[in-house]
């Protein structure tokens, strides 16, 4: 196991080989048909990425989403992802290969960056190749996958650190642009937790530099210099993004504080770290959740953010061998894992609240992400642990394969636990299991063959263990670890990765209930996907993902022109006055009999979507569990035939409840006029534009049930005139009489600012990158440190 002769065909061979394993291990995805669609997949990603390429391609810059929540801005919100250039894969001709590519290309991406990262680090082919294998189809990467955002940023973490480290080592220009480059994607996503992570583990790195041989003080503030320019040159590559999120945050339910209690909804328990040993320590998340018995330790959630931070039986037993041995480079990536383990348990430690009470953290949900810095420690300790194994370290090889013993003796222990009598009732006290109580002993025989299952996982490690303290390496030795490779990882990818036929992601039965064309005149109020109670207990039946499919809940429907209101606000970026209408509907409708009519009315909602409680089909995949009635077709714009002054949310609630309004009332928050008649003759919409001809009486009010926003703008034949929020989460205008003709048109500038600073990054590293061809100054006379 000598090191190579010829690293470059063996990283070429490596890098083959690795593409080879993700594509053999997804090839049902990239050549079959089949899809992603776990968790927020199918219901959030999926119609939102269609919902991109539709606006993309329709001619029009997508300024504007009409179909979700009565209108939102697109390219303001990071969710969308719309200027992050691996999304433009959805623009293929075929959208569902499109979606499906656009994820999958991230595998790439993050294994063959892991693998360069480790050889940078001048580690061995085949521990960089290891180290590859569990960074990106362990546990923690795959479970991102089900969240994009957060699976796309840290895929790029990798490309990152590589040309940050070469940029301190060799004070290359090209380096430090390429490193900007790689980190703006991750701003382009806009997923902040991942961006401050990696800000973390960049200054990490450029502290550690400060203890390398020869490193002297004029060196350091140099290096600062460096990560700090890295840092800001991604965030201006990343400002088409960054500077209108900025300013959507300002108009968002993001503006107001979260409560504390949301903040740390999702704190990863105090004893999950141990999972990096045992991979189902807390619950099995087979069966798409039906038997966590862990639910009870996220109250909130029942269930993990990450589903699973297990990198593999090797991987953990090689990290704690190696902070045992104190080999060279884990004081700072043991450092690392435990400010990130520490942070990710959020509210179960007084550290939290402080950085709350403080300000710092209060528009951050969910401290698990940040178990990310410390798995991505570990996973670089793994590999550079085994590359002294295989350099014949023996002190190492043997607190590895005590490890391996203890973790074989843990489970069998445990898994014998399993078979005493009360077993069942033992899990349900311990972990306050909510399951029926059917899942008891269903619950006790799954723990017992997964602890079984690690047992043989890590009693097979030990052998090995033994055999290498023995004999020493061997290319059978190789294969063996090469196999236990296989076993311990692949399969879980199903759970963590799972995937459905193309025929998941093909119309509903539900969609016959509206007309085969026109559909987007009108608007779809889905209360059942409000209603949580009716929800978990129609829904919790089966667990099914098919059930969310066929009641088409949102934003499924905008997959056929479908738009929506009061849609569930998963991302928590939707606009403040769409929060405080959706919260004054459920207000009234918890107090009011008669309450859809008047908010149908309002909103452009002709079809509303409610849960069927006659549905008992046993086929899940044919179940109906959503019924839609037609209603009124009530227009998009109309002209108001009563006006009431209302100046806050809560007069706007009282006075719906104390009285009977027209359907055409107009609720304003200026002195109200006796309005005139009129008629709307002629309406044009494209994306974030409309074109209306009206014909006016009097002097009049005309109703827009789009959601405002201050950049929309209004002309009547030409002239500016105010838009007036109405009816708390709409807008509207003052119409004088006669015949006009009325644009409304909606811009951002912030995206226009940002294009042209990003632009303007772009073509600064480039041209810094070309004119200094040579190194800015000879190599640094220091030897680099990780």
């Amino acid at each position: 196991m000598s090191r190579e002769k010829h690293p470059r065909s063996a990283d070429c061979k490596a890098v083959g080989i690795l593409s080879l394993l993700v594509t053999v291990l997804f090839f049902d995805v990239l050549f079959l048909g089949n899809n992603f669609y776990g968790r927020d997949l199918s219901i959030y990603h999926y119609p939102m990425k269609f919902v991109v390429r539709a606006a993309m391609l329709s001619g029009e810059f997508p300024w504007w989403n009409p179909f979700f929540a009565a209108g939102q801005p697109l390219a303001a919100n990071p969710a969308y992802e719309l200027f992050y250039p691996p999304q433009w894969l959805v623009l293929l001709p075929d959208f569902h290969l499109g979606y499906r590519l656009h994820i999958a290309v991230h595998l790439y991406i993050a294994i063959i960056g892991a693998y360069l990262l480790l050889r940078s680090l001048s580690l061995r082919p085949i521990s960089s190749f290891f180290g590859a294998v569990t960074f990106a189809l362990s546990g923690p990467f795959l479970s991102l996958m089900n969240t994009l955002p957060f699976f796309f940023s840290y895929s790029w973490l990798p490309w990152i650190v590589i040309f940050a480290r070469r940029a301190i080592h060799r004070r290359r220009f090209s380096d430090g642009a390429l490193a900007a480059v790689f980190f703006s994607m991750q701003f382009l996503c806009g997923e902040p937790v991942t961006v401050a992570q990696t800000a973390i583990i960049l200054c990490g790195m450029g502290l550690w530099h400060f203890r390398a041989p020869g490193v002297t003080a004029p060196d350091r503030p140099k290096i600062v210099l460096i990560i700090a320019l890295i840092g800001l040159s991604a965030a201006a590559l990343g400002a088409v993004q960054l500077l209108p999120s900025i300013g959507h945050a300002h108009d968002s339910i993001r503006s107001r504080p979260f409560p504390y209690s949301t903040v740390t909804s999702w704190s990863m328990p105090l004893i999950r770290p141990l999972e990096i040993f045992f991979p189902t320590l807390i619950g099995s998340t087979e069966r798409e959740g039906v038997i966590f018995w862990g639910a009870a330790l996220y109250p909130e959630h029942a269930s993990p953010f990450i589903i699973s931070i297990y990198l593999g039986v090797f991987a953990a037993a090689l990290c704690t061998g190696a902070i045992a041995s104190r080999i060279p480079r884990a004081i700072p990536l043991t450092l690392m894992t435990a400010f990130g383990f520490v942070m990710a348990w959020g509210g179960h430690t007084p550290i939290y609240r402080i950085l709350y009470d403080t300000g710092l953290i209060r528009s951050l949900r969910y401290p698990e992400k940040l178990a990310l810095t410390a798995v991505f420690a570990l996973t670089l300790l793994s590999a550079i642990a085994l590359d002294r194994l295989i350099d014949g370290d023996s002190a190492l090889l043997r607190r590895v394969t005590w490890v391996a013993g203890a973790m074989t003796l843990v489970a069998l222990l445990v898994a014998a636990a399993t078979f005493a009598p009360g077993a069942a009732a033992t899990v349900r006290r311990l972990f306050y299991f909510s399951g029926p109580p059917l899942y008891d002993s269903f619950a006790v025989n799954v723990m017992r063959g997964q602890w079984l299952a690690a047992a043989a996982r890590s009693g097979f490690l030990l052998a090995l263990l033994v055999w290498w303290r023995k004999r020493g390496g061997s290319r059978e030795l190789v294969a063996a670890f090469a196999l236990l490779l296989v076993i311990d990882l692949a399969p879980p990818m199903n759970v963590l990765a799972p995937r459905m036929p193309r025929e998941f992601f093909t119309a509903p039965q539900l969609l016959s209930s509206f007309p085969a064309s026109g559909r987007e005149r009108f608007r779809l109020f889905h209360a059942g996907a409000l209603d949580n109670e009716m929800q978990h207990k129609v829904l919790n039946e089966g667990r099914s993902y098919w059930l969310l499919r066929n009641g088409m809940f949102p934003y499924l429907p905008a997959l056929w022109s479908i738009p929506t209101v009061f849609d569930p606000d998963i991302d928590e970026t939707q606009l403040l006055a769409t929060r405080d209408l959706k919260y004054s509907m459920q207000q009234v409708r918890a107090r009011q009999r008669e309450w859809p009519d008047i908010f149908m009315s309002m909103s452009n909602a002709r079809y509303f979507g409610d849960f069927d409680p006659t549905a008992g089909e046993p086929d899940l995949r044919q179940r109906q569990p959503v019924r839609i009635f037609q209603t009124a077709p009530y227009p998009r714009y109309y002209f108001a035939d009563q006006m009431h002054g209302v100046s806050s949310r809560e007069e706007f609630i009282a006075l719906l409840i104390g009285r009977r309004w027209s359907r055409r009332v107009a609720f304003v928050g200026f002195p109200p006029f006796e309005p005139g008649a009129g008629q709307v003759t002629r309406v044009e919409e494209g994306w974030s534009r409309s074109s209306v001809d009206v014909e006016a009486q009097s002097r009049s009010y005309l109703v827009v049930s789009i959601s405002p926003h201050r950049r929309w703008s209004a002309t009547i034949d030409g002239a500016a005139v105010p838009l007036h929020v109405t009816n708390i989460g709409y807008q509207g205008l003052v119409v004088p009489a006669g015949k006009h003709h009325i644009e409304f048109r909606y811009r951002d500038p912030l995206v226009i600012a940002g294009a042209w600073i990003s632009l303007a990054a772009l073509m600064l590293l480039a041209a810094g990158a070309a004119l200094s061809g040579r190194r800015l100054r000879p190599d640094v006379s220091y030897t680099p440190a990780t």
